[in-house]
């Protein structure tokens, strides 16, 4: 940020919204240094509770830039990865230089914070993190009486299972030497509890998870209870659960199943009902079923086709109603409910 814009930045609070914010009046900004980071000098002065502006202040900020830190959790094993390191800021403090802490990098021009915690945790730790698996975490400034950095945290679920716990990675134009530390996620708790865990990032991001790893545990367990249904649903289609038996092969086991297949998701995980058209790309327009964020046999359809719900008529409950006064539908149903309880057992 240039120190004009960084200027205006600090006017631009001439208007406070909310007792977050204060008016400062700027009265003059310098750069005293530019290295690994930049250290601004910034004079000015500030309107105090008591409506009256405050004596002139200097102070030096450091100005380093944002950065991201990601801790990545296998709910399957329980465990989340970790990296040790050397850290510049411990040797001068006199305190361990190489502790436990998170994967975290700085965030370059044009980047997002996703971007960078995907690229921090290939580089860092050798993890090929999904961008869908990232849950946003707290947002924080570790040190703002001095410094202008703003930290997003993530935590990324992935499996740990194949990763190199003790392997050695890093940039080596960058001289990193970075351990990486597969760790009990209880265990990990402790050791932030117990004052053995000190690095800010991985004490906020740590913070976070202890405070949300039931849920993460809860979910992850909901997730795969629903992909045996998934998986018990496909096993189930047959011949008697098609709507037209003679179009039905097992290679291709979801044509004709779309209504009854709706209908006991609905019933097994409650996924609402939508009643609705497939579009095809020659033109044809065919009656489709599905469960809403799930569509189990839209591949009956080639590619290219636009799924799209009924405006009018039964959605929800009351589409699965509508099928079940079929009595073809109704029929195929229960063929189809029959076998997926005789595999659940």
């Amino acid at each position: 940020m240039s120190d004009q814009s960084q200027a205006a930045n600090l006017n631009g609070l001439d208007e406070p919204k909310s007792t977050d914010r204060t008016h400062i009046e700027v009265i003059s900004e310098g750069l005293a240094y530019k290295g690994f980071f930049k250290i601004r000098t910034l004079r000015y002065r500030f309107r105090m509770f008591d409506g009256s502006l405050s004596g002139e202040l200097t102070r030096e900020v450091a100005d380093r830039g944002n950065a991201v830190a990601v801790l990545p959790y296998d709910p399957q094993l329980d465990c989340v990865a970790l990296i040790r390191q050397h850290l510049a800021g411990n040797i001068v403090a006199d305190v361990p230089n190489r502790p436990l802490q998170v994967i975290a990098g700085m965030v370059e021009t044009n980047e997002l914070p996703k971007d960078v915690a995907v690229r921090e945790a290939f580089e860092e730790a050798g993890l090929t993190l999904e961008e869908n698996s990232l849950k946003t975490g707290p947002t924080f400034m570790p040190s703002p009486g001095g410094s202008s950095e703003v930290i997003h945290t993530f935590t990324a679920l992935t499996d740990l299972a194949g990763a190199q716990d003790q392997g050695i990675f890093g940039l080596v134009e960058e001289h990193e030497d970075i351990r990486l530390e597969i760790v009990p996620a209880l265990e990990a708790i402790r050791m932030l509890d117990e004052g053995e865990i000190t690095a800010g990032p991985a004490v906020v991001l740590l913070s976070w998870f202890a405070r949300h790893r039931e849920k993460m545990l809860q979910d992850h367990q909901a997730s795969i209870t629903q992909q045996k249904v998934f998986d018990l649903v496909k096993k189930s289609w047959c011949r008697l659960t098609a709507q037209n038996p003679d179009d039905w092969a097992p290679e291709a086991p979801y044509v004709g199943q779309c209504a009854v297949t709706a209908c006991l998701l609905y019933e097994q995980l409650g996924l609402p009902v939508v009643r609705g058209q497939a579009f095809l790309p020659d033109g044809t327009v065919e009656s489709h079923y599905w469960n809403e964020g799930v569509d189990l046999t839209g591949r009956q359809y080639p590619q290219g086709t636009i799924f799209k719900p009924r405006h009018e008529g039964p959605q929800g409950e009351r589409a699965y109603v509508y099928v079940r006064k079929n009595p073809n539908a109704e029929k195929r149903l229960k063929v189809l409910r029959a076998g997926f309880e005789l595999l659940a057992g």
